[in-house]
């Protein structure tokens, strides 16, 4: 009985979320790079998986959070010298279960893929819990864009999943 109570208060103490302003970081991995650019001849090149890098500011209530996040990730292409760099600003908001700490969010936002400015969203999901003022996290997610991006020569197209390492300061 007292290992259940123990458990029990930990669960609760490490997942409960206080309303207040936060930072957050995160470091991670697209592990199905679905991007692509075609050429003039048609001929159609894939990029590799790479690392994705994220930095957000944002409010949490007790249960939804409302943020502007920035993400970072380059992209090598398979077999060819040439890479595809995406940075992009989203504004999210995520819904929270209080006491398990899984989370479901949203995002809409702006990329500059190869240098082109495209519309983007993602859809996100997590689990995340608290150590103090400290909140550790591992995410799954989805980016988009919602047209393919034209540029010279070539048409581009942003689409990959990724696993990201989260932390998040709240204040």
């Amino acid at each position: 009985m007292k290992k259940f109570l123990l458990a029990s208060a930990f669960l609760f103490l490490t997942s409960t979320a206080q309303a207040g302003m936060y930072v957050s970081g995160g470091i991670g991995w697209n592990f199905k790079n679905d991007s692509k650019t075609t050429d003039l001849q048609n001929i159609s090149f894939k990029y590799d998986d790479s690392a994705l890098l994220s930095a957000a500011v944002g409010y949490a209530f007790p249960v939804v959070r409302v943020e502007l996040e920035g993400l970072y990730n380059k992209s090598d292409m398979k077999n060819v010298d040439s890479h595809m760099t995406t940075g992009a600003a989203f504004i999210n908001a995520y819904a929270r279960i209080p006491v398990v700490g899984i989370y479901a969010g949203a995002g809409a936002g702006y990329a500059s893929v190869k240098s082109k400015k495209t519309p983007v969203y993602q859809g996100m999901l997590g689990v995340e819990y608290g150590l103090g003022f400290v909140n550790l996290g591992v995410e799954y997610r989805h980016i988009q864009s919602s047209k393919d991006i034209k540029k010279f020569n070539e048409k581009s197209e942003l689409r990959n999943d990724a696993l990201l390492l989260k932390m998040r300061f709240e204040f």
